[in-house]
């Protein structure tokens, strides 16, 4: 149920920091009355289920639950851990508390061409100067006499007279 699974963290972090439930790293981790610690969500799930704590047995309700204390948030986000795109090629060792962000810009993440009739995927790295220079569905202006937006593998067969009436009568 987390999103960090444990073999992703180098080091491999204190078993103190694990989830007994799922067995991965704490994710939202929340402390129960008698003081053991679960991941949010796997502890809730636990709990509409059953009443006890899964390590001690001891009643409790997902009322008695509450935040863990900032220390350990803290040795949380100190953990460091591989990149999703490690296969790809990424070779960071990331922080957790700045995983999320490193995920959402990682140059080896494979994304997809802007355009729609493109649909070719390639590492972020590479993405702009395909869709700036090799894309042959990019946008260009028509170097003729029209000005529209065109793209680049229509140029030839581009007409000025046919796009300006069809942009005209898109517009009214």
């Amino acid at each position: 149920m987390s999103r960090y699974d444990v073999e992703k963290f180098v080091p491999q972090p204190d078993q103190e920091l694990i989830c007994c439930i799922c067995t991965n790293v704490l994710d939202e981790p929340m402390e129960s009355p008698c003081r053991h610690v679960f991941c949010k969500i796997c502890i809730e799930t636990w709990l509409n289920n059953r009443s006890t704590c899964p390590t001690c047995r001891f009643t409790v309700t997902n009322g008695d639950l509450k935040p863990v204390l900032p220390l350990v948030r803290n040795m949380l986000n100190k953990l460091t851990l591989i990149c999703d795109f490690s296969d790809n090629g990424c070779k960071d060792l990331v922080l957790l508390e700045k995983y999320q962000n490193h995920i959402k810009a990682c140059d080896y993440e494979k994304v997809v061409c802007r355009y729609p009739k493109c649909a070719l995927s390639m590492l972020r790295k590479l993405i702009k100067t395909h869709e700036e220079e090799e894309c042959k569905y990019r946008e260009i202006i028509c170097q003729k006499d029209c000005g529209l937006k065109i793209a680049v593998n229509s140029v030839e067969t581009h007409d000025c007279l046919k796009a300006l009436k069809a942009f005209c009568e898109s517009k009214y």
